[in-house]
């Protein structure tokens, strides 16, 4: 796809969390020469997924370094910091970009760190609960004897 090398490839260490369907999270990307909006695929404490149309995917191949901003469900707060891109690839409609969080570079990052790291923990509690629910026509129905 891209012909060009991103720094550290798709290396995850943090857990990801995807956005609820019912709830998507639009990302916010500048840079240099432009800005365009894309998809949150997942997100983590180290960075997040993101898929854009074709055409932003296009200004964006030969770029490593942008901003990104956010909300966050049930946050108010715009979380916006520097970030790193380390890769692309074809995805659905679109192309998906792994952007990794640049902390060293970012102004309050523990606050946005945190908001990041509630909100993960709180989809993954989340998804956790909804694999332990019973599918419907299973559960505690009582068998006669």
């Amino acid at each position: 796809m891209a012909n060009k090398q991103y720094t550290d490839s798709n290396r995850r260490r943090a857990f990801r969390a995807r956005p609820d369907d019912f709830d998507p999270v639009d990302v916010n990307l500048r840079w240099y020469k432009g800005s365009g909006q894309g998809r949150m695929i997942d997100i983590s404490t180290s960075g997040v997924g993101v898929s854009v149309a074709p055409a932003i995917a296009q200004a964006l191949r030969d770029l490593n370094v942008l901003a990104v901003s956010f909300h966050l469900p049930g946050n108010d707060v715009m979380l916006k910091m520097p970030g790193n891109i380390h890769y692309d690839r074809l995805e659905g409609d679109g192309v998906r970009f792994g952007i990794s969080f640049d902390w060293d570079n970012t102004r309050g990052y523990y606050r946005k760190e945190s908001a990041i790291a509630k909100y993960v923990a709180h989809q993954q509690l989340t998804a956790h609960r909804m694999q332990d629910m019973p599918t419907p026509g299973q559960g505690s129905q009582e068998t006669a004897h």
